[in-house]
């Protein structure tokens, strides 16, 4: 009976290293990292000896690898919150990588929007070289969606900050749009929206201008439909108009004040420094 046992055991073993010697010849890549299952030791008679065996299984379909080991930017989150340290490291070649070269970018506060990857790096080289040393984003909230590898959409709410202190009327919303970069497996930004809180609060203005403007839309249709559709004709109007008959008289009055207001900057900054200077020869128990 110990006889049979004992041979049913060497049978046993000679079967697993034998399923062992046969786990090359499955289709298992290097690059997956390497998980043991299991570990068993063998108690023949005197023998005791650990047998560690490693298997891997791998996918067979190319499809499968390219989710796994795909760029960690395929998330949008991901790729939402790398883009913004980038900006706030001032790193303009990472910046540029995520950008698609026919990038559609659309920022409220310009005229116009900006079309294809130059002119964006262009707007993102001034927006670093203004932000400074100590001019931050903090993200507050991002809300993504990825149906697909075409529709794959965030936006992100932020604000900025100077030295960890949140900077009055800067609060923003931004939306972007992703296509899927083929060679690195990971997400540029095809197209984005940027709006940002505006300094002038008109609160309840604002509903009385909308009702008095619907009411004009609805009483002139045809006209209301000609100008919602030549929206540049009204701004060319409105610029030539300012420009025969108020710049004239505003400009120069605009320049005074801003002249001014260096002015009293200067005044300001020359009294704190002769009271910093007053204060280093005081007493230091006053």
């Amino acid at each position: 009976m110990a006889v049979n046992s004992i041979f049913g055991c060497q049978a046993a073993c000679r079967n697993i290293i034998r399923f062992d010697s046969n786990i090359n010849s499955l289709p298992i890549l290097s690059s997956y990292p390497m998980k043991q299952i299991s570990t068993m030791q063998v108690h023949l008679g005197f023998i005791k000896k650990p047998i560690r065996r490693h298997l891997v299984i791998r996918s067979s379909s190319p499809a499968d690898d390219l989710n796994i080991h795909s760029d960690p930017t395929m998330d949008e989150s991901t790729s939402i919150e790398k883009f913004y340290s980038f900006v706030n490291d001032k790193r303009l070649d990472k910046i540029h990588d995520q950008i698609a070269e026919n990038c559609y970018f659309e920022e409220c506060s310009f005229p116009q929007a900006l079309q294809g990857r130059k002119e964006v790096m262009e707007f993102f080289t001034k927006l670093v070289e203004g932000m400074g040393h100590n001019v931050k984003f903090k993200i507050e909230n991002i809300v993504s969606k990825g149906d697909d590898a075409d529709n794959k959409t965030a936006a992100v709410l932020w604000h900025l900050e100077w030295n960890q202190e949140e900077i009055p009327f800067t609060r923003g919303c931004s939306y972007y749009e992703f296509s899927q970069d083929q060679q690195q497996h990971g997400l540029m930004i095809k197209k984005a929206r940027i709006v940002i809180e505006s300094p002038i609060k008109p609160g309840a203005i604002v509903l009385i201008l909308l009702k008095n403007v619907t009411r004009l839309f609805d009483e002139n249709p045809n006209a209301t439909l000609w100008l919602l559709r030549r929206p540049h004709v009204i701004a060319n109007f409105i610029v030539k108009v300012y420009s025969k008959i108020f710049a004239p008289i505003i400009n120069p009055l605009i320049s005074g004040y801003i002249t001014m207001w260096r002015f009293m900057a200067r005044i300001v900054g020359f009294i704190f420094s002769l009271l910093l200077l007053i204060t280093k020869f005081l007493p230091s128990n006053l």
